[in-house]
């Protein structure tokens, strides 16, 4: 299968290429970067061929299979053009950063037959997938709320300028809440019907552009009740980036997940922790086998063996469905529905 890149904008690329370089079906053939700067570097540093036009390579390259990793707001230019001519694609988190983007997007895939996904790490997460376990087994009954909380250390010196302004990153709502909208859908299997938010810039005036931090409140379908913070707060000395949190509260217990980089992550490889308390069973760390894919190692496997991807297209769509509505609310300041899928 020849695969291809098209923006080597941030670092989770390098998830895509060593997920090809590991598939032994799957050929690195091409990249495409439309910044000269960039560009000379990802060309001093890969043997493929490098173009500064996607339309060139998707043409001279003909991939079957492409990364997607552009600036946030331009990502569903490349993931429309994929998608109409057939090809597959797969791109960082956030796929799109609009309504209108999400549209065009969304008809694009529905008209052909090319998969899609995004690279939601917390569904390849080893002890969000244990936890997400024990949570359809029951174990923890009826679930009542949920608790996402993503901080990220921002250090503006090290960051594009793409990356510090909301109209290009999509807002921090966007850019990393994306993971918490996911996760509460996913472990809960219900979907929200209303969104609460607000949002702001504290720590980083100089800034204008940038939202340093947003909390959004929901409503789902099946009665519970959720709560996503994102903020880029992360303390310099924190020997972490982001002290990432996920709280999940049943009628029959509770659980804290710990992901790895915090203070109290452990498990084989430091990946973090999951803390559980029921009814019936005193504090306890549950196990957390390891797992066998990535985001993008799960996608490539899944077309070489003709299997859906464990992120579908359909769900990462709702996805970021459900977070441009929350995103809509922090700037109307309003309650905003959401429609049912």
């Amino acid at each position: 299968m020849r695969a291809a890149v098209i923006g080597m904008r941030h670092g989770h690329v390098s998830e895509f290429i060593r997920a090809v370089d590991e598939n032994e079906a799957v050929t690195l053939v091409g990249i495409a970067e439309d910044d000269p700067t960039v560009r000379e570097r990802v060309e001093a540093e890969h043997s493929v061929p490098v173009y500064a036009d996607f339309g060139q390579l998707l043409e001279r390259e003909q991939p079957q299979v492409v990364g997607v990793v552009t600036t946030n707001s331009t990502k569903y230019r490349a993931l429309t053009a994929c998608l109409d001519l057939g090809i597959h694609a797969i791109a960082d988190k956030p796929l799109l950063t609009e309504m209108e983007q999400l549209k065009q997007v969304r008809t694009a895939h529905r008209k052909g037959k090319a998969r899609l996904s995004m690279m939601l790490s917390q569904r390849f997460s080893a002890p969000h997938r244990a936890l997400k376990e024990r949570v359809d087994a029951g174990d923890f009954g009826e679930i009542v709320h949920m608790y996402g909380f993503g901080p990220h250390r921002l250090r503006p010196e090290t960051r594009n300028p793409w990356e510090l302004d909301a109209a290009q990153n999509g807002g921090v709502l966007v850019d990393l809440g994306v993971h918490y909208f996911d996760s509460l859908r996913w472990f809960s299997g219900q979907e929200p019907v209303r969104v609460a938010a607000l949002q702001g810039n504290t720590r980083f005036p100089d800034l204008p552009q940038l939202y340093d931090h947003a909390h959004a409140l929901m409503d789902f379908d099946g009665g519970m009740k959720g709560i996503v913070v994102a903020d880029w707060l992360t303390p310099e000395a924190a020997p972490y980036h982001g002290d990432y949190r996920l709280y999940i509260t049943g009628t029959r217990g509770t659980a804290e997940i710990a992901t790895a980089g915090t203070l109290e992550a452990s498990g084989p490889n430091k990946q973090g922790g999951v803390r559980v308390v029921l009814d019936d069973k005193a504090p306890f760390d549950l196990e957390v086998p390891p797992l066998q894919h990535t985001p993008t190692s799960d996608f490539l496997d899944a077309l070489v063996n003709d299997r859906e991807p464990y992120a579908s297209a359909e769900e990462v769509l709702r996805t970021m469905e459900v977070t441009l509505h929350a995103k809509a609310a922090a700037i109307s300041g309003d309650w905003v529905s959401i429609p049912a899928k």
